[in-house]
């Protein structure tokens, strides 16, 4: 039993130390990964707002979502991967900045928003604009439509911090500080959201 112990242990610290060994090459594609995702993410967003603008979802246009949910969910997972690998070998002090903790809290929004958007919502839309009724009764996509602009909001300022987060190097500012500013811009993303919705269903765009 003392030796199954002590070759855990000996595991333990042999990964710890390859995950120090290779931080760079870590961080390389942890940016990567961010880069990917604010990407992806900005350019679904523009797509589903054009999208959703008829209250249908065609199949190609159903298609083209579903390859862009995936590059999201490809960059996510690496994200997550990544900075597991950065935080494994030096925990204790990432938990003590603000900057580390406030970017673990969005990668959670970023995974709980993406599984109602991309599994509940948007196959809700599309089987919805495929089925007879809502062609001749639009406003029973509406609520679903104001409901996935608001999580698009979400999901695009949320990638947006963490890319930004991700870039600098420090920031003088307490946990508390950071989740302020990012809750005042998700008020305003969900807001401009429901505010294009409007303009949409009015004719006006």
């Amino acid at each position: 039993m003392l030796i199954f112990i002590v070759t855990l242990s000996g595991i333990e610290l042999d990964v710890v130390s390859l995950l120090a060994q290779y931080k760079g090459l870590i961080v390389l594609f942890h940016a990567i990964a961010a880069a990917i995702g604010v990407g992806a993410v900005t350019i679904t967003d523009v797509f589903f707002f054009r999208f959703l603008k008829d209250y249908r979802i065609s199949h190609d246009e159903a298609a083209t979502m579903h390859v862009l949910s995936n590059v999201i969910w490809f960059a996510l997972g690496l994200l997550v991967l990544t900075g597991i690998g950065l935080f494994v070998p030096a925990s204790g002090v990432l938990l003590l900045k603000s900057k580390f903790v406030m970017k673990m809290l969005l990668v959670l929004i970023l995974i709980i928003n993406g599984v109602v958007l991309n599994l509940v919502v948007h196959p809700r839309l599309v089987d919805m604009s495929f089925g007879e009724s809502s062609v001749s009764h639009p406003g029973e996509l509406h609520h679903l439509r104001r409901l996935a602009y608001a999580l698009g909001g979400v999901s695009i300022v949320s990638w947006y911090a963490v890319f930004i987060l991700g870039s600098l190097r420090d920031v003088p500012l307490s946990f508390g500080e950071l989740f302020g500013i990012y809750a005042i811009l998700i008020v305003g993303a969900i807001a401009a959201s429901q505010y294009m919705d409007y303009l949409m269903s009015h004719k006006k765009i």
